[in-house]
């Protein structure tokens, strides 16, 4: 039963990496083929666990597989090209959307919004943070994607080597509420965009698998919480899971950047009485909150 129950975790781990590797950047020859083999890897991996919610996912991941062989077959320079221009126009701006859930939940459309303070907030209570190296906001879809990924790792943590249930059960549900609370409050319509927009075969069906993937998670995530689906850990039975490349540990510091903080500044003299020279910014992840007049008579 623990292998069964493992092996369903590590194949949602390895397609919310798989997917996350799509969104992050173009592809190259080497990303493609690194994209093949985790796919050959996912679907030699079944799980009966699964089968059931994930029998269209395994359908397009086999649909994938045959996109990514047929470009590989290609001349590599002009698909490559062909791949760039199709992320730039999809996913940099040049398109009508960009991939973030501020983007897609907030009334002006902006990116960095409270939607993206709110992933931080998460993030943040599981000792994680992105790195900086990645330019793009932390609700970005590859962001978003890797943390998934990063909680079905620390779930099989939890398992492997005799961890315990409730540590296990702890990250499963972090999952569950990650998925309902913001992916799937706003990738559906972003994988609808992707598949009005793309010329593409590639980011179609990249599209296609992200919209299936996410609706069969509502139904795997509370499946594998269920009381009946849980395993007794006894050994271990998983091999190591190899680190998220877009999330980093919070150090100590960073652990309280979290919190508001309060900045006073004067704006220049004031006759006396009047008060109002004085404003306080309330900041939080470096975005301003709230403005407030000060009055310092």
């Amino acid at each position: 039963m623990l292998n069964r129950y493992l092996n369903a975790l590590k194949i949602r781990w390895g397609i919310y990496s798989l997917l996350s590797k799509i969104y992050k950047e173009e592809q190259t020859v080497e990303s493609l083929q690194d994209l093949l083999n985790n796919v050959d890897t996912i679907l030699t991996s079944g799980s009966e666990l699964l089968d059931g919610a994930f029998m269209d996912v395994f359908e397009h991941l086999q649909s994938l597989r045959m996109l990514i062989n047929d470009l590989l077959k290609q001349d590599s320079k002009q698909m490559q090209s062909l791949l760039a221009k199709e992320y730039a126009h999809l996913f940099l701006g040049f398109g009508k959307f960009h991939p973030s859930e501020s983007s897609y939940r907030s009334e002006s459309g902006s990116i960095m919004q409270e939607f993206r303070d709110d992933v931080l907030e998460v993030y943040k209570k599981f000792g994680v943070r992105k790195i900086d190296e990645f330019k793009e906001p932390e609700d970005h879809i590859a962001v978003e994607l890797q943390f998934m990924a990063y909680l079905c790792r620390r779930t099989i943590e939890a398992l492997n080597n005799g961890g315990g249930l409730s540590e296990a059960k702890k990250y499963l549900e972090a999952q569950r509420d990650f998925l309902n609370n913001h992916l799937a409050s706003w990738v559906p319509k972003l994988a609808e965009d992707i598949l009005k927009s793309a010329e593409n075969g590639f980011y179609k069906e990249a599209a296609y698998l992200t919209a299936k993937f996410i609706q069969a998670e509502k139904v795997s995530i509370p499946r594998l919480i269920s009381v009946e689906n849980m395993p007794d850990p006894k050994e271990s039975v998983v091999e190591e899971l190899p680190k998220e490349s877009l999330l980093t540990s919070l150090d100590p510091a960073e652990k309280e950047e979290g919190e508001i903080k309060s900045y006073y500044k004067t704006l220049g003299p004031r006759a006396p009485g009047l008060g109002g020279n004085l404003k306080r910014d309330d900041c939080k992840h470096e975005r301003i909150l709230t403005i407030r007049p000060m009055h310092n008579d």
